[in-house]
């Protein structure tokens, strides 16, 4: 056995086992960034997944038969908690995440938005992201339609 923190799934990956995994950090970021989309955290424990932060431009569901867009209806919409917007959704009920169930649940929304906290805590290890903005020379207009890897010949010099 070699230290880590990580979780063994052995099991899973090999025999289709069960995942000894409970809980999935899907984004962790505290950071303000400029940018318009804003920052989000979203984490999922048990069948319960909270996102906290910004929707982004792109919320919504989406569907790829045919590929269309369908807009957040007010059962799904934020959920001010502590001047933040939160979306609490329990994933064994309600798998398409169509209605946040934040307000009926503020002890649920406590203890993640508690763990998110200790996910983004520097002491822990958290470091900001970095700004994620795409260089002019790497856009696909110059480069047949794909966004290019490119070389910044200043900060070489």
């Amino acid at each position: 056995d070699l230290p880590g923190d990580g979780v063994d799934v052995w099991d899973l990956v090999v025999d289709g086992g069960p995942s000894p995994r409970t809980e999935v950090p899907l984004n962790v970021d505290t950071s303000n960034t400029g940018s318009a989309a804003g920052n989000f955290s979203a984490i999922i424990n048990g069948t319960w997944k909270l996102v906290h932060g910004t929707a982004g431009k792109y919320d919504g569901w989406w569907d790829r038969n045919p590929y269309r867009h369908e807009n957040v209806t007010a059962a799904a919409d934020a959920v001010e908690v502590d001047g933040v917007n939160c979306w609490l959704f329990d994933l064994s009920t309600d798998e398409e995440e169509r209605k946040n169930v934040a307000e009926a649940y503020p002890d649920v929304v406590a203890a993640l938005r508690a763990r998110l906290a200790e996910l983004a805590d520097p002491s822990a290890g958290y470091l900001d992201p970095q700004p994620n903005t795409p260089h002019l020379a790497a856009l696909p207009g110059l480069h047949n339609g794909t966004w290019a890897p490119f070389e910044d010949t200043e900060a070489l010099v």
